[in-house]
């Protein structure tokens, strides 16, 4: 069984998250930092790919996390967009 993510070189803090969404769409993001966490919450996670890839050498990450962003963005601007 693999838990497939990104991975340290491939992952994102929410704050980051946040900064390129703005840049990307120029609009601010709402958001409120809440000193308690939820219940079930994680700190952090990154994903250790190092059995994937000692099973599978020759498999690599085809998208970085800031290009499916970009995607994301652009499909909710496609979504959103106004009816002419």
């Amino acid at each position: 069984m693999y838990n497939l993510s990104g991975g340290r070189e491939n992952s994102i803090l929410i704050l980051e998250t946040f900064d390129l969404v703005e840049q990307s769409t120029g609009r601010t993001v709402n958001w409120m930092y809440v000193e308690e966490n939820r219940i079930g919450d994680r700190i952090g996670y990154i994903s250790d790919l190092r059995k994937l890839k000692q099973h599978f050498p020759e498999w690599q990450l085809t998208d970085r996390i800031t290009d499916l962003l970009q995607q994301i963005i652009a499909a909710e601007n496609t979504r959103y967009a106004p009816i002419q």
